[in-house]
């Protein structure tokens, strides 16, 4: 499962299967997650994001 995976390891995997500016969006929205101030609408797009 995704949610088992280290931050780290997940941009690791989108590099994989990413453009780069859908990888540079992912980047922010975890960076946001870390420090608590993701929105709801973040938490969508997070959601999206790592079902590409």
């Amino acid at each position: 499962m995704i949610f088992a995976l280290s931050d780290e390891q997940v941009l690791v995997l989108t590099e994989l299967q990413m453009e780069s500016e859908q990888d540079a969006q992912l980047r922010e929205l975890l960076d946001r997650q870390q420090s608590g101030t993701l929105s709801e609408g973040d938490r969508l797009d997070l959601q999206t994001l790592m079902q590409v």
